[in-house]
């Protein structure tokens, strides 16, 4: 048996399902802070990419080791599999 009734769709009320002033103004926080924080990181990987090798050597990297620096320093720790001896 089908029904011939149509089911109107209405919009939910106010703070019924739509995100609040509160949680967009969050949300946007959030993103902001999160671009800063990848500009800061890329900044900092060019400048280790804009050293020369000896340089480098003098600070103990390698040009290999240049992302594990980057992400030691993004996520406090090494990828699974490296050791802390990564660095001369």
């Amino acid at each position: 048996m089908v029904s011939s009734t149509i089911a109107a769709r209405t919009l939910p009320a106010a703070g019924q399902g739509l995100a609040g002033p509160r949680q967009v103004a969050w949300t946007i926080n959030r993103l902001i802070g999160w671009i800063r924080f990848e500009r800061r990181s890329r900044g900092g990987i060019g400048e280790l990419r804009s050293l020369d090798n000896h340089l480098l050597a003098d600070i103990g990297l390698t040009r290999a080791h240049i992302g594990y620096a980057e992400y030691a320093s993004r996520y406090g720790k090494l990828p699974k599999g490296w050791n802390h001896g990564f660095c001369r």
